[in-house]
């Protein structure tokens, strides 16, 4: 490429720092990245990987290549060492420097065991680190099908230097963007709880945070499921699976992610290998089909488990992470505060409609000694109060039997 305008490469850098404010949200900030890397170098192919040190981790959350568009998934996140975590990004990560890979380079490191070939493999491949307070935060690489074509070293030095400055930028940008999604989850939180401030139905209470649930979640099935102990039986006061409202008849508690997350009290989030961990949690569909995704968190009243919120993604695997978890656990939480205050308000009314109940009857016979008259008395406020056709006071004459 030769030596590049420094107006030019100044430009860049304040667009790229720039970005990080005023980008709407990540796509459009890797988006940006990608055309601004492409005014600088040749980019044909271009992908951004994120790595997370602390658990190890990486994921792939931008790519472009027209020659080799494999679909990965922006959301899913690979162990470091395995599987699409065994290319030439996991090299760069490990090395902790730019790396140039043309093709005879990359049969090189095959053949060492460095890394493992995923997909074509490119004329030259260049990818530097994306470093922020001395951590690598990701990976930036490009590549070029074009025969004969090769990276220079002034491309590497280039675009290991612009890639400290999108280090920093990217890390801003997800803090920015974290910030947004946690004001986001307030906001939602917000209206759940002023929903259900006057709310005291059951089942209105449910349909509140149900539907809310359904508007905000990437779930094809969300349910509330409620555990009644005593008959040992799950009931689903809330199902909903395709935008179909169903209403299944209770299920044995039995087996299965429900007794799971009921036992443990602790959320349950499965991206992969679905028939597998169905089987080994014997698991059984309700209604509907077997989800790709699931992730099912705790309703818990006085610090016991007694029902479950489940979303359900039968399109793909990876749609849920930990923000899913988070967020379903709060609503969780505020469903659960809700159930326990109706169910108090329930009660007290109860109580004290009983104790009107006596009172009236009391005082009602409080002057009577006609035997049949107070007979009638007691008769007549049953048949009110009670769900019964008939009402009944017999009496036993011990002497006569």
């Amino acid at each position: 490429m030769g030596g590049e305008n420094p107006e030019k490469v100044q430009d860049a850098l304040y667009r790229i720092a720039e970005l990080a404010s005023a980008a709407q949200d990540m796509e459009e900030f890797y988006r940006a990245i990608y055309k601004i890397v492409g005014e600088l170098t040749e980019a044909e192919s271009c992908f951004i990987a994120l790595y997370d040190e602390d658990r190890g981790l990486i994921s792939f959350p931008f790519y472009v290549d027209p020659v080799d568009p494999r679909p990965l998934d922006p959301h899913q996140w690979y162990e470091f060492g395995l599987g699409e975590a065994r290319g030439v990004t996991a090299y760069v990560i490990r090395t902790g420097k730019p790396q140039r890979i043309p093709e005879d380079r990359l049969k090189e490191l095959v053949e060492q065991g460095e890394v493992e070939l995923l997909g074509k493999a490119a004329e030259d491949w260049l990818g530097v680190p994306l470093r922020s307070d001395e951590r690598t935060v990701g990976v930036l690489a490009v590549a070029s099908y074009a025969e004969g074509f090769r990276y220079s070293d002034q491309d590497e030095d280039l675009l290991g230097f612009v890639g400290q400055h999108i280090g920093a930028a990217l890390s801003r940008a997800r803090a920015i963007e974290e910030t947004r999604q946690r004001n986001a989850e307030l906001a939602l939180i917000n209206s759940v709880q002023s929903a259900l401030a006057g709310e005291l139905e059951m089942q209105a209470i449910y349909d509140v945070v149900g539907d809310k649930i359904q508007e905000i979640f990437d779930a094809q099935g969300t349910a509330i499921a409620v555990l009644d102990e005593a008959a040992a039986l799950v009931s689903f006061p809330y199902l909903v699976e395709r935008g179909e409202r169903l209403r299944p008849e209770p299920v044995p508690f039995t087996a299965g992610f429900t007794k799971h997350v009921l036992e443990t009290g602790e959320p349950l989030l499965i991206n992969e290998n679905m028939t597998e961990e169905a089987e080994r949690h014997g698991a059984y569909v309700v209604a509907g089909e077997m989800p790709k995704s699931l992730l099912w968190v705790p309703l818990k009243t006085g610090g016991r488990a007694n029902g479950v919120i489940s979303l359900d993604n039968f399109d793909r695997e990876h749609a849920f992470d930990e923000a899913d978890v988070r967020l379903l656990t709060t609503l969780a939480g505020s469903l659960s505060v809700a159930l326990e205050n109706a169910r108090l308000v329930h009660e007290t009314r109860q109580r004290n409609a009983e104790l009107a109940l006596i009172n009236s009857v009391q005082e009602a016979l409080a002057g009577e000694l006609e035997m049949q008259a107070i007979y009638d008395v007691v008769g007549d406020k049953i048949q009110e109060i009670f769900d019964a056709q008939v009402v009944d006071i017999g009496i036993y004459e011990e002497a006569s039997g």
